[in-house]
């Protein structure tokens, strides 16, 4: 993978600043910051068109919406089974003065509460190493089902895992730096840092597609 061309591809656009600034804009404003998702599914499937310049222009804002809202409705349905575990674990591993009407401790319910809260981080380890797979599939195919084709999105993950599993920890150090320079000037730096880690992502994502060697349901995307 070329981690120096994603880091810096979006800066060889001619109109990046003004691009990354309406799309800094259109992130700090509440609901309307769901365009920012869909711009960044944008990018993905022109990475994978071998179309990654020019950036997206915001003249598509209403699909940029669209598509960022089931993008966070994904995520959501991969999230209720975690907030299952955490009311389970709240419950469970709460001190009930009358457990011991029911014949347990509360010491071993408190176990049980431990085990459900393992059972939250691990689902969320998943949900963190799956969901970029699903993004990448939505993207391609532009339909919300495919979030949920779990078989295909396991091959996909299964075919390219060392160069998927680059693409998220590479991802993740960005948003930290992202998150860290934006801080500066009392955090009005995230107007440009998000869209560019936004941005980054979605090439990291989209080479890992490129570079898989063996052919899928995800292989064929239309000319942008």
């Amino acid at each position: 993978m070329d981690l120096e061309r994603s880091l810096t591809f979006p800066f060889k656009d001619d109109e990046w600043l003004q691009k990354l600034l309406i799309a800094g804009i259109v992130g700090v404003v509440p609901i309307i910051n769901l365009a920012l998702i869909g711009w960044g599914v944008r990018q993905l499937k022109k990475v994978i068109a071998d179309q990654e310049l020019p950036l997206p222009d915001w003249s598509d804002f209403g699909d940029y919406f669209v598509k960022g809202l089931l993008v966070v409705i994904g995520n959501l349905i991969y999230a209720i089974p975690m907030l299952i575990f955490i009311c389970l674990a709240s419950v469970f591993g709460g001190d009930w003065s009358s457990s011991y009407e029911y014949g347990y401790s509360s010491g071993g319910l408190n176990i049980i509460g431990l085990c459900f809260g393992c059972l939250t981080s691990l689902w969320g380890l998943l949900v963190g190493i799956v969901l970029p797979a699903a993004v990448t599939q939505y993207a391609v195919t532009e339909d919300f089902a495919s979030f949920f084709r779990f078989g295909e999105i396991f091959r996909y993950i299964g075919r390219n895992l060392g160069n998927y599993i680059i693409a998220l920890i590479v991802s993740v150090l960005v948003w930290i730096a992202a998150s860290i320079v934006g801080g500066v000037f009392c955090g009005v730096g995230v107007i440009l840092t998000v869209p560019w880690a936004t941005l980054v992502t979605a090439h990291l994502l989209g080479l890992v597609y490129k570079g898989q060697t063996t052919t899928g349901t995800l292989d064929t995307i239309e000319t942008l």
